[in-house]
């Protein structure tokens, strides 16, 4: 028993010595494992590697940082600041730039997969006009729960090359959660619905602001589907601003829901609120007019007992004078 408890614990022992850091080591994200991962794929495409940039990963923290005080993920922050604001801050004059997002990745190569199985994201780690790449990833609370934001920063500087050849290239984020790859984003500040209370069957004002790729925009008020796709009232740039009107069907407290999705066929669903619909109580001329006829019809069935009644009574109070008058001779 001890000869064999002590080759147990020591096979025990080279398993945490040896497998367990290999374990680990493949499962946290890195920015020096990241960078290995964009580099060896760059290379098999016959693309020159990026090297680290000290200004480029403190635009990358710097983001991170942003959205989760602001609560956020996206590309543009809801005070409007955009992906080279950060890059100005932390001092990048760039010429080419773009910017990789992830929430909810844990293992460099899993997000490294991810990001490459991502349209616009391959487009940035290949992209042959970048030099240079920083990284930062950042944990905290986001939306009540703990998680990991990493922020995967690209560019490259020239003082030659004019300005007129200046490019910026974002790609979508990317939601381990979900799985989704959004290619839009959902304008807070140009989506909405108004009034919040009305009456059955009044107009409601419902207006969606999307920026980027999407092919189907609807509405859902309950169970009432209001359709956007086809109504672009206005665009401004990439930004697609939709709006109707519509009449709402149902009463009660209705929740509105806002569903996009983009040519991927990949799909974001946002509550916009609670719609309250009161009910209208008009009088009905029809049943009063209903209740008008029964009461007459009433009267004619029940009219020969009516008569009958009447008619018995008017005998009696004769039949009453006439005693009198015969017993007395005269009315009293």
């Amino acid at each position: 028993m001890g000869k064999n408890f002590k080759k147990l614990l020591i096979g025990a022992i080279l398993i945490i010595l040896f497998v367990g850091p290999i374990k680990f080591a493949n499962a946290a994200v890195s920015s020096n494992s990241l960078t290995n991962l964009v580099n060896a794929s760059r290379s098999q495409e016959g693309l020159s590697p990026l090297s680290n940039n000290a200004k480029l990963a403190d635009a990358a923290l710097k983001k991170a940082q942003d959205m989760f005080d602001n609560q956020y993920f996206s590309h543009n922050s809801p005070e409007g600041k955009t992906p080279w604001d950060f890059f100005k801050v932390s001092d990048y004059d760039y010429v080419y730039a773009g910017e990789n997002l992830a929430i909810g990745y844990t293992d460099s190569n899993e997000l490294h997969d991810a990001w490459m199985n991502s349209p616009t994201h391959r487009e940035n780690i290949m992209n042959p006009n970048y030099r240079e790449i920083g990284i930062a990833f950042l944990s905290g609370e986001y939306n009540g729960e703990n998680t990991t934001i990493v922020v995967q920063t690209f560019g490259s500087m020239s003082a030659i090359q004019p300005a007129s050849q200046l490019k910026t290239v974002s790609a979508s984020e990317i939601n381990k959660e979900s799985g989704a790859v959004n290619s839009f984003e959902i304008l807070n500040d140009g989506t909405s619905f108004t009034p919040t209370k009305i009456f059955q069957n009044d107009s409601v004002d419902f207006k969606v602001a999307i920026k980027g790729d999407a092919k189907d925009v609807y509405i859902m008020v309950g169970d009432q589907k209001i359709d956007l796709k086809n109504i672009l009232l206005l665009a401004d740039g990439s930004v697609k601003n939709l709006s109707k009107t519509v009449k709402i069907e149902n009463a009660g407290k209705l929740n509105v829901a806002l569903t996009v999705t983009d040519h991927n066929n990949e799909q974001e669903v946002k509550d916009l609120g609670i719609l309250e619909v009161n009910s209208v109580v008009v009088a009905n001329a029809g049943t009063n007019r209903s209740i008008t006829a029964a009461t007459f019809n009433n009267i004619i069935d029940h009219l020969s007992l009516y008569l009958s009644g009447t008619f018995f009574l008017i005998l009696m109070i004769a039949l009453y004078f006439l005693f009198v008058r015969q017993r007395y001779g005269k009315f009293i």
